[in-house]
């Protein structure tokens, strides 16, 4: 006996097509060769984790700078964070706002750039009164080797950028003093500070005869600090790269160094920042490289 449903008709019905294996997504990068190779490049030598490749959604520069961003995660990325907000991002243009901005005609070149999302917090004066009693100049020679090092990659904003600060208000208000409050930051920078700081050799020797075990660390950090810093070259500025950031403001500071918590330096540097982005900061570092020779 047949099968109630062999004996059924058959209706007419649409096959709907199936795209198993085939792409539903196809993504057109105009002007992005540099960053299509770099991403192969880092694929070909182990670095890159081509599941990012979906998570970024296929896009080419988003997956360098996730590449980028897992690689300092492995490399004291953490302790980077614990202190500093830094934003590093990859682009084919220093500034793509300048007049003199323009594609690379060659498809070779890139800019990794580094700007801080606020600036980490300093207060310097208990690290100076420490050193302060174990020498007279270890404080000036402590804090020049500090700022010093990390200005080699960040923006520094302390009492000399204050100081500068006041200056122009003074020039602005000349012959009308009175009428304005103008504050004193020399007043509150410590006499430590005015003094001529140690070499590096008196530095290494001072902090090898300290007496407290929290001087030799600090000494001993900032020497560390130092040797790192003379590791670093710094990218020179090209003339394009001086023609697309000729309109720039200064670079957003990455660290604001006090003396004590609300005091002068940091009343200028809360007036200041009001204005920092009334036009494009400079980055605070920017390394070109050529994307088919990294």
């Amino acid at each position: 006996m047949a099968a109630a449903a062999d004996l059924m008709a058959s209706s007419s019905h649409l096959v709907i097509p199936h795209l198993d294996g085939i792409p539903t997504e196809h993504r057109f990068h105009a002007g992005r060769r540099a960053s299509i190779r770099l991403a192969q490049t880092l694929l070909e030598v182990d670095i890159a984790d081509p599941t990012d490749w979906r998570r970024v959604r296929r896009d080419p520069t988003a997956y360098v700078e996730a590449t980028l961003n897992r690689w300092i995660g492995l490399h004291g990325g953490r302790t980077i964070r614990r202190r500093f907000n830094l934003r590093l991002t990859l682009s084919e243009l220093v500034d793509e706002y300048a007049e003199a901005a323009e594609q690379d005609p060659d498809g070779h070149r890139l800019y990794f750039i580094l700007h801080p999302d606020s600036a980490a917090y300093v207060v310097a004066g208990p690290t100076l009164e420490l050193l302060d009693r174990e020498h007279g100049r270890l404080p000036a020679t402590f804090y020049h080797v500090f700022t010093g090092a990390l200005n080699k990659c960040l923006r520094i904003y302390d009492h000399r950028d204050a100081e500068d600060r006041v200056e122009m208000l003074r020039e602005w208000a000349e012959g009308e003093e009175e009428q304005y409050e103008i504050a004193d930051v020399a007043g509150s920078v410590p006499d430590c500070m005015k003094r001529k700081p140690l070499s590096l050799e008196s530095l290494r020797r001072l902090g090898a005869e300290a007496g407290s075990c929290e001087a030799k660390a600090v000494i001993a950090a900032a020497l560390e600090l130092h040797r790192a810093s003379e590791r670093v070259k710094r990218p020179e500025v090209t003339d394009e790269m001086g023609e697309q950031l000729a309109d720039c403001n200064p670079p957003l500071p990455g660290v604001l160094v006090v003396f004590v918590q609300n005091d002068s330096v940091e009343g200028q540097f809360d007036d200041e920042s009001q204005s920092m982005m009334e036009c494009t900061p400079e980055p605070n570092l920017v390394i070109p490289l050529n994307a088919f020779r990294p």
